[in-house]
């Protein structure tokens, strides 16, 4: 007989580790937000600015929303990549420059956590 031993599992659509870290659903989250942001900027043109929000909005923010409780009392190391995504959607649907601050950005679009 065979055990398989994994070192990840997943249910409902978050990803645990052995060490409950929370490093891979992270990861992946950012990785799913990131291509999702990158698919939007080639219609961007084509887009109102309200569209584009929605769009946003409806792929990239509910994603970082979805199961979030999970990511109660983990490490204060993955939250600057979550922030990070949040901040490049931010910039997209404002058209503000990464040079400029983003907080006010947060603010205006009640993205701020």
């Amino acid at each position: 007989m065979c055990i398989n031993i994994y070192s990840a599992a997943t249910n409902l659509s978050v990803v645990r580790d052995r060490q409950l870290s929370m490093s891979q659903q992270v990861t992946d989250v950012c990785r799913l937000c990131f291509h999702q942001v990158s698919q939007l900027k080639s219609v961007k043109g084509c887009l109102t600015r309200e569209a584009l929000y929605y769009l946003i909005q409806a792929f990239v923010c509910c994603r970082l929303d979805y199961c979030n409780s999970a990511l109660a009392g983990v490490a204060k190391v993955y939250f600057p990549e979550l922030q990070s995504v949040q901040n490049m959607a931010a910039r997209m649907v404002s058209g503000v420059r990464r040079s400029e601050h983003i907080t006010p950005v947060l603010e205006d679009l009640h993205w701020l956590c």
